[in-house]
């Protein structure tokens, strides 16, 4: 891991502001300790390039051809130590928008999810993007199927009938084996 200071060569770039830069594994890109990216690979004096967000992380364009790399990895990889070989760069505060390095961390997997409980980002429910199910048709397919009065045929024509959804076989075993909507 290059340790050098590219400060004095980008300080044009950050006035009145002191940081640690760092060349990162692309030719031609610098990132610094709080997580700017910089370019000079069509910029002599260095551009700061403009992140997006992109599931919930910011990322941007580095490499040839560009590709959509996150800041907070570009971070990781330039300022932290990995010695363990862990795969996730999780954040201490939970915001990944915050790409300081003293903010990450390698993590397992499994760190990382228990980061995203402690914090509060880990959606689950009708609270994730992607629910199809409510709460309340979970709760009343939990109840319905650990009862054990009705067939699992039965339950799904009951949940159509009283809320107009279909749920599979698979959806309701798991439901009631609490392998997910464990929270209801």
């Amino acid at each position: 891991m290059d340790t050098t200071n590219y400060y004095e060569q980008f300080k044009h770039l950050f006035p009145g502001v002191s940081l640690e830069i760092r060349k990162t594994a692309f030719d031609g890109y610098f990132v610094s300790e709080r997580g700017d990216v910089i370019s000079t690979q069509r910029y002599s004096t260095g551009k700061i390039l403009k992140p997006f967000k992109k599931l919930m992380h910011l990322s941007v364009g580095v490499g040839t051809p560009n590709r959509h790399h996150q800041v907070h990895r570009l971070v990781a990889k330039t300022f932290l130590a990995n010695p363990d070989n862990k795969p996730n760069v999780c954040h201490k505060n939970g915001n990944p928008l915050q790409n300081h390095y003293k903010n990450l961390y390698w993590g397992t997997q499994r760190e990382n999810m228990a980061d995203r409980y402690k914090h509060g980002t880990m959606f689950h429910g009708d609270d994730h993007w992607n629910s199809k199910i409510t709460n309340e048709i979970a709760a009343k397919i939990k109840q319905l199927a650990k009862a054990e009065v009705l067939s699992q045929r039965q339950i799904i024509e009951k949940i159509k009938a009283d809320y107009g959804m279909e749920v599979s076989r698979s959806r309701i075993t798991e439901i009631k084996h609490d392998r997910c909507w464990k929270h209801v």
